[in-house]
């Protein structure tokens, strides 16, 4: 009997598959830029987000374009697959953001009220490990996020596409970020809080002269105020100014601005307080 050993054949066993080399970095390999652009607010009418999902694919199908161009010789396949990864979708979540409805903005926005949105995403995407470019545009309609609510995110090897879809996108996303937006910042709730303080500390002061020479006292003022006046800055009129100046507001037609109604609200109240205000002292004069 033939012993396949001897004869040097090994039976049962499949040649083994090459082993891919480990991926080393190369001076050939092209670098990958990413460019971060931020709003602090958005605020406009579906238009504008119209406007901007179009904007976007416009970007993205002109890349598309190109390559399928270059593509020698045309690979279906492959032509596929990068449609499929420079396709845009667009996200909008609501009700806290435990709904989410993906398709066509004009599409989303026809079945739903547009005070319930809570975020807007739009973009491709692309896998991390791809050589085709990224484009993403969030807007978080979150009172309690950060101050900058809008992040634009725009990635890929060609350093002057990059940079044009940037400026483009950028000014478009300008357009919507209101010049009100800066009340929702820190620096505005902290000079809020200081000038409470301070002008309940002058109308204590006003009111009582024992509250005078308390408030007098260099402690008083230099340190125990500015101290109140952060602290109240940041927990207390921080707390109103992003629920009255909201980072999200998609405005249907003839609809006027949360913001703006808040600031002819304040402008009013503060006008009584100062017509109040000066009778009471033109009585306590008399």
């Amino acid at each position: 009997m033939l012993n396949l050993d001897t004869l040097g054949i090994v039976a049962d066993k499949e040649p083994k598959s090459a082993v891919p080399p480990f991926p080393r970095l190369s001076a050939e390999q092209s670098v990958r830029l990413t460019r971060v652009a931020k709003f602090r607010a958005w605020s406009g009418r579906v238009e504008r987000l119209v406007r901007l999902e179009h904007e976007i694919e416009s970007a993205l199908e002109k890349v598309y374009d190109k390559r399928v161009a270059e593509m020698e010789p045309f690979d279906e396949a492959k032509a596929r697959a990068d449609a499929e990864e420079l396709r845009v979708h667009v996200s909008v979540t609501s009700a806290g953001g435990r709904v989410q409805r993906v398709g066509p903005i004009t599409s989303i926005l026809a079945e739903m009220d547009t005070r319930e949105i809570r975020t807007v995403s739009m973009g491709n995407s692309a896998s991390r490990t791809s050589t085709l470019p990224q484009i993403s545009v969030n807007i978080s309609g979150d009172p309690n996020a950060d101050t900058q609510a809008v992040t634009l995110t725009v990635r890929g090897d060609d350093r002057q596409w990059v940079g044009g879809v940037v400026d483009l996108l950028s000014g478009e996303l300008a357009k919507t970020d209101p010049k009100w937006s800066i009340m929702r910042t820190y620096p505005v709730a902290i000079l809020g809080g200081l000038l409470l303080s301070y002008g309940a500390a002058g109308i204590w002061a006003y009111l009582s002269q024992d509250a005078a020479r308390v408030i007098a006292g260099g402690w008083f003022i230099f340190f125990l105020l500015p101290f109140i006046g952060l602290m109240g800055g940041l927990l207390l009129v921080r707390s109103v100014l992003v629920r009255a100046f909201p980072p999200l507001e998609i405005l249907e037609a003839g609809e006027s601005s949360r913001a703006r109604r808040s600031i002819a609200g304040v402008t009013t109240a503060v006008s009584m307080l100062l017509g109040v205000a000066g009778v009471v002292l033109g009585v306590i004069a008399l």
